[in-house]
């Protein structure tokens, strides 16, 4: 009965799966928190510190909820509801955020400035309480040796609205280049946040079979056996550190665009320039990693996204003109999405099915001291270093600790641990 009512509307959630994250990510990529945002953060007068913060501020909101949501969503028999209500609030903080641009950001800069960097860390604690019971949805309405390729469709989606949002963006701060600008770039974002929704409106969710008895338990049982849980699967630990350390790439990316600007030169514009190359990157990435990923597994698109992060860090040391820019931007863009697509595959793949949800959200809530120390590791190196020697090197050695732990891990598709 499941799976016939999978495969009858297959076709129908794969593609409203694609386009509602798809139209999310594509949506961020107008308010991009590794380019636009750290420049208007810093016209607001932000410091280092928080600059370093920017490009992480929606996944730390992200992913501390599922830790404490993972009890209630594995007692929920459908996913889709709890995802309409959290999805809805979580698509608003950008439009206060524009409203704020607009309205208030020459007269009270500073409180502009809360609410700019409120907005990505408020939507990702609201879709964090979604976060694991999504996976599930994913798991239920797709089968598992299209899923690859169905999380490889979304961030090609997102690549495409990416390569456009380039261009706008480009556009936009070069007629507006104030913050009436950044107001538009917000207000875009919101509107595709909104359309992402009606997409998720569109899923028809079967449910499956009870071939596992539900776990009844309390919250505070849940926190408490996840240590165990994390114990006695040696393969899952390992994944976790792999997953822990692959945050190397956030201590330098929030200070890219800017050094990118004071280097060469260039002006506002420049980063819708980079956007679009990056995007460029996500696109053919997206295409390799869909592909290589339903047919070998997602070890490999893993490892070689961790080797262009620390080509990234390296280069971004030596690069002085816009080429070369050009070219990081673009292998970040590659690698960013071949990790971001394998890792979506691998976090569903290598949890027990029993415990799908609860090892979803360990997963998940694992990364949160990794992006807050990542911040905090990247603020720091930018206000004692001179340029961004610091942050880069930084970033190079997290990202072979990472490249390590992944290499010690036999892929789930190929069994054995």
């Amino acid at each position: 009965m499941f799976q016939s009512e999978q495969r009858r509307h297959l076709k129908r959630n794969y593609l409203a799966y694609a386009l509602d994250g798809g139209l999310v990510m594509g949506a961020m990529s107008f308010v991009h928190g590794g380019t636009v945002l750290p420049v208007l953060a810093q016209k607001l007068g932000a410091p280092p510190w928080l600059i370093a913060f920017l490009p992480n501020l929606i996944m730390i909101g992200l992913v501390l909820p599922p830790l404490f949501a993972a009890h209630f969503i594995e007692k929920l028999d459908r996913m889709k509801p709890w995802l309409l209500v959290t999805g809805f609030f979580q698509r608003l903080p950008f439009l206060v955020a524009a409203l704020g641009l607009f309205l208030w950001a020459d007269s009270h800069p500073t409180t502009v400035l809360l609410l700019v960097a409120a907005a990505p860390f408020v939507s990702g604690l609201l879709g964090g309480l979604g976060l694991s019971a999504s996976m599930e949805l994913a798991s239920r309405i797709i089968p598992g040796q299209r899923l690859a390729s169905s999380n490889a469709l979304r961030f090609l989606v997102a690549g495409l609205m990416g390569i456009a949002a380039g261009f706008v963006i480009e556009q936009i701060l070069q007629r507006w280049p104030g913050f009436d600008g950044y107001g538009m770039l917000h207000l875009i974002a919101s509107a595709f946040l909104i359309l992402s929704y009606a997409a998720l409106c569109t899923i028809r969710e079967p449910v499956p079979p009870q071939s596992h008895p539900k776990v009844q338990q309390s919250f505070f049982e849940t926190l408490k056996e996840m240590p165990q849980l994390v114990r006695e699967d040696r393969r899952f630990l390992r994944y976790l550190n792999a997953r822990f350390f692959s945050v190397g790439i956030f201590v330098v990316l929030p200070f890219l665009s800017i050094h990118a600007m004071e280097v060469t030169g260039e002006d506002e514009a420049f980063i819708g320039s980079l956007v679009m190359v990056q995007m460029i990157g996500a696109f053919l990435g997206n295409i390799v990693t869909g592909w290589w990923g339903d047919r070998g597994g997602t070890k490999g698109p893993m490892l070689t996204a961790r080797f262009g992060f620390f080509l990234v860090a390296l280069l971004a040391i030596l690069a002085t003109t816009p080429f070369l820019f050009y070219l990081i931007f673009f292998i970040h863009g590659v690698c960013f999405n071949m990790n971001n697509v394998a890792t979506s595959t691998m976090n569903v793949e290598i949890c027990p099915a029993a415990r799908r949800r609860t090892y979803l959200s360990i997963a998940t809530g694992v990364m949160l001291p990794a992006f807050i120390l990542s911040a905090l590791l990247g603020g720091t190196l930018k206000e004692f270093f001179t340029g961004i020697t610091g942050p880069a090197v930084a970033s190079m050695v997290l990202t072979l600790l990472s490249f390590g732990f992944l290499w010690g891990i036999r892929d789930p598709r190929h069994g054995g641990g």
